[in-house]
């Protein structure tokens, strides 16, 4: 049985022609664009009379392909998200855009200009994106990526973030669920910046790289996952060490069983 393909074409003398499904006239073989091997079923003139010519030609499947591209984009860029830097919520596409088209997780809002990031490095100093403070250079961690080699948010701000957003989805939701709003960046910072000692065992409290038992860190008095709340008033600053030993204890039960082990 002979397929509709091969039924458009015919041989003539040494050459054959190829009849075109549009105005129904066996051409040649030149006048036909070629696709996956084998001769379209639209000659070029027909091609040309129906969707135009030019080098701005686009065909119909691409142009559809596009459009919904298009408005797939359109409406990722109207959704919102939360700056990982300020922690304010906006549309995606308020984000600040890199030079390889792809939306950061902080706004634009923490974009410094060349002449800025210039005038930081010869003080030896920058304004935290989160605080507003400008603070010295050892304030901030260490990021390679960055032109002043210092990471855009200080130490402090730095360790507010990582209690006030997770990674750990279980996590996030027990914060959310408890979290009477009292509880943002900027005041679990200020509480780290004003806090020099332990508030457990009152050892002097460094904000430091390399991490080490005396660095500042923040914990729940009643763990989120013994019941907890996400707020201020259940929050104690604390060296390291202390806090990996108190661990999913509450800080009543910590300090009890420190006690029995001073009193062997």
């Amino acid at each position: 049985m002979i397929d509709k393909y091969t039924q458009r074409l015919r041989g003539v003398g040494a050459s054959f022609e190829v009849r075109c499904n549009f105005c129904s006239t066996w051409r040649t073989c030149n006048d036909f664009h070629i696709s996956n091997g084998k001769y379209k079923s639209i000659c070029k003139e027909c091609h040309r009379s129906k969707y135009g010519s030019g080098s701005g030609y686009k065909p119909p499947s691409q142009i559809q392909r596009s459009q919904e591209s298009r408005l797939r984009k359109e409406k990722w860029l109207t959704e919102l998200q939360t700056c990982t830097s300020c922690g304010s919520v906006k549309q995606r596409k308020e984000f600040y855009n890199d030079r390889q088209k792809a939306y950061l997780p902080y706004c634009c809002s923490t974009r410094r200009t060349s002449d800025q990031i210039e005038h930081d490095i010869k003080e030896q100093k920058k304004t935290c994106f989160i605080c507003d403070l400008r603070l010295n250079f050892n304030e901030f961690g260490f990021s390679p990526k960055s032109r002043d080699e210092r990471r855009p948010y200080c130490k402090c701000c730095e360790a507010a973030r990582a209690k006030v957003y997770s990674d750990n989805p279980e996590r996030m939701r027990a914060i959310q669920q408890t979290d009477d709003g009292s509880i943002d960046v900027k005041s679990l910072s200020d509480m780290l910046r004003n806090t020099s000692n332990c508030q457990h065992c009152g050892v002097k409290l460094v904000q430091d790289y390399p991490v080490g038992p005396r660095n500042k860190t923040i914990d729940h008095d009643v763990p989120l996952s013994r019941g907890g709340l996400h707020t201020l008033s259940n929050i104690t600053i604390m060296c390291l060490g202390c806090n990996s030993a108190k661990g999913q204890r509450t800080l009543s039960e910590f300090s009890m069983v420190k006690k029995k082990r001073s009193a062997t």
